[in-house]
């Protein structure tokens, strides 16, 4: 009977999320995707690629070859809308079948009826709507990093290259590889975003060092930092400081984060819960990194499903807490645009700034549960896969006796 329960509330889940994000898209005029389909056809007719701009005249912001692979997009125009759509969506369902089959295993229940609740519970948080409704690559690239460390085969480091070569935020995985003992998977990562970089060069060889050696940091041609989509530290303390920020609290606060989700990091990899390491670097990568737009904010399922895998109580509100501000959409509760990010005051910079404090609520608990030095034995490979897809260690710390409900 509580299967039979559960496999309704997955079903009315993904109906919801499928409404919610249906509702969200609808007339939305993609507006990243067309800085897609612009940078696609500067490398089709040879034009400079970091003077073309998509819709509003943003310009293109991506590595070089980036580019190339949206020439299919500036190939199929009107359709190119359609084309992403479908990609992010079919992106978004693998990442919920392989994070769904690690709750499955680890609750003993249908791996369909978890991967269905967890795509619906994808579908109606903000960062994935903005993400379709943007026509963004964040699933693409969510379903690369995921998919190098939790698919049942031989791992595909060269994913997490790939990654990097869209987005640059991705290389943060690399040195997770080399400190958990998987030095041969770093490396193949690094010549594959290595050879990214050279044949954007080969493309483009005028854009292609101008980017590197100065669009790539540059922040703030991506956008405004201190708006309020930006929900990284350094977003934060544009807020909070005003134009500028604090750059000596952001770099130590940085490599604090680091030091957490990095120790939590490789020692859940050198024990097999990928979903953990995973989830953890993830997190870095989006606290850290100067610009993280709410809808770069996908990268924090992995930690989600993570937390619902330790099953104590903490670990589950904090979850439940986590979907509650995604689904919620709380950042836009708050005056935006127009430098109003810097009058907040009282809940407001709370609710401004609540992905941000969310993921240091998390970074805190990940620290606390370092304290616990036990190793334990994450249980048998499945079979035909590696160490990445055994069963969840969780955290650290002692398991909660099980609850009744946990026990059928």
């Amino acid at each position: 009977m509580r299967r039979v329960q559960l496999r309704i509330v997955s079903i009315v889940l993904l109906i919801i999320g499928a409404t919610v994000a249906t509702w969200t898209i609808w007339g939305s005029d993609f507006t990243d995707l067309s800085v897609y389909v612009a940078g696609g056809r500067a490398i089709l007719h040879g034009d400079a690629l970091y003077r073309s701009t998509g819709n509003f005249g943003l310009p293109f912001t991506y590595t070089p070859f980036a580019a190339l692979l949206f020439v299919p997009l500036a190939l199929t125009g009107p359709a190119a809308p359609v084309l992403m759509l479908v990609a992010s969506l079919a992106a978004l369902a693998r990442v919920a079948v392989l994070l769904g089959r690690r709750l499955a295993d680890e609750w003993s229940l249908d791996a369909v009826t978890c991967s269905a609740g967890l795509l619906g519970l994808m579908l109606m948080s903000e960062p994935v709507t903005a993400t379709l409704s943007f026509g963004q690559i964040n699933a693409l690239v969510l379903w690369l990093v995921v998919e190098a460390f939790g698919a049942r085969r031989a791992s595909a480091p060269w994913m997490i290259g790939l990654a990097a070569a869209i987005k640059l935020t991705p290389l943060a995985f690399v040195p997770l590889m080399f400190g958990s003992r998987r030095s041969r998977d770093g490396l193949i990562s690094v010549l594959a975003f290595t050879a990214t970089v050279a044949l954007g060069w080969v493309v483009q060889p005028s854009e292609a060092t101008r980017y590197w050696t100065a669009l790539a940091v540059d922040a703030r041609r991506v956008g405004g930092v201190a708006f309020v989509s930006n929900q990284s530290i350094n977003g934060m303390l544009w807020r909070l400081d005003g134009p500028g920020g604090n750059r000596a609290v952001w770099a130590l606060s940085s490599i604090v984060v680091g030091l957490v989700c990095y120790a939590v990091g490789i020692r859940a990899l050198r024990r097999g819960d990928w979903v953990l390491a995973v989830g953890s670097v993830g997190l870095f990568s989006l606290l850290a990194s100067p610009i993280s737009w709410s809808h770069h904010w996908v990268l924090l399922t992995p930690m989600l499903v993570a937390l619902c895998l330790r099953r104590t109580r903490t670990s589950t509100a904090l979850a439940a807490l986590g979907s509650v501000v995604l689904i919620s959409r709380a950042i836009w509760w708050v005056p935006n645009r127009s430098d109003l990010e810097y009058q907040h005051h009282g809940w407001q910079i709370v609710a401004g700034n609540a992905y941000t404090l969310y993921g240091l609520v998390v970074v805190a608990y990940l620290a606390w549960s370092l304290r616990d030095n036990q190793d334990r034995d994450p249980g048998p490979t499945v079979e035909g896969s590696d160490t990445a897809t055994r069963p969840s260690p969780a955290l650290v710390e002692s398991r909660e006796p099980p609850r009744a409900d946990q026990t059928s």
